[in-house]
């Protein structure tokens, strides 16, 4: 393993840091979409002689369905490394599921070649040597972002039924299309959109197509 080794070495030393282009405002946190991760390390890795691949796999624990991706970084020598990482979806269905892969995805390639795709953790869900420190101290107040008005969710509504009457053969409802706007938007959840979002959110929700099955 010796050839990857100095290759990974290489990588780590000549890769730029990942930016973070998306917001969680659930979390009030910033993180890096897998498309800015893919962009940011490409010429790294063909400059160390590294390729990445990752295969979507699923797996069934009790009567959850697991999903997740397995990720190989290959060496021009033929020396490789690689992981899997799979966890339940909150919602059996393929758009939950393409969701999950694709935070795998993202997951996945910043363990294995040491990237930081998003801020830490600042809550306590994992604490650090700083949020030991100040565990007994109560954490400022943040005001929660405004959430989409009724009137504005019924005019994506209202957009889903008609992009929906287009579509033939889709296996779809309107909350699958307001849900994968959310997601296309760099939403967990289609509740956390804001009035802000609108006009983008009605742009995904006019540019809908069914993920086939």
């Amino acid at each position: 393993m010796q050839e990857i080794a100095k290759a990974l070495i290489e990588f780590q030393s000549g890769c730029p840091s990942v930016s973070f282009d998306k917001e969680n405002p659930h979390f009030h946190s910033r993180f890096a979409s897998l498309k800015n991760i893919l962009k940011t390390i490409g010429p790294a890795l063909e400059a160390s002689r590294l390729s990445v691949t990752q295969f979507p796999e699923s797996q069934n624990v009790g009567d959850r369905v697991c999903v997740g991706c397995r990720t190989i970084v290959l060496h021009e020598s033929g020396e490789s490394i690689e992981h899997s990482f799979v966890f339940p979806v909150a919602k059996q269905d393929p758009q939950a599921a393409m969701a999950a892969l694709t935070y795998a995805r993202r997951g996945s390639l910043g363990a294995v070649l040491g990237l930081v795709i998003e801020e830490d953790d600042e809550d306590g869900g994992a604490l650090g040597l700083e949020g030991l420190a100040n565990a007994g101290k109560k954490a400022p107040r943040q005001s929660a972002p405004k959430a989409m008005s009724q009137a504005n969710i019924e005019k994506l509504k209202s957009a889903a039924a008609d992009r929906l009457d287009g579509l033939t053969d889709h296996g779809s409802d309107i909350g699958d299309v307001l849900d994968q706007a959310a997601r296309d938007l760099g939403y967990s959840l289609r509740m956390e959109l804001k009035d802000s979002d609108y006009k983008s959110a009605l742009e995904k929700v006019r540019e809908f197509e069914p993920i086939p099955f």
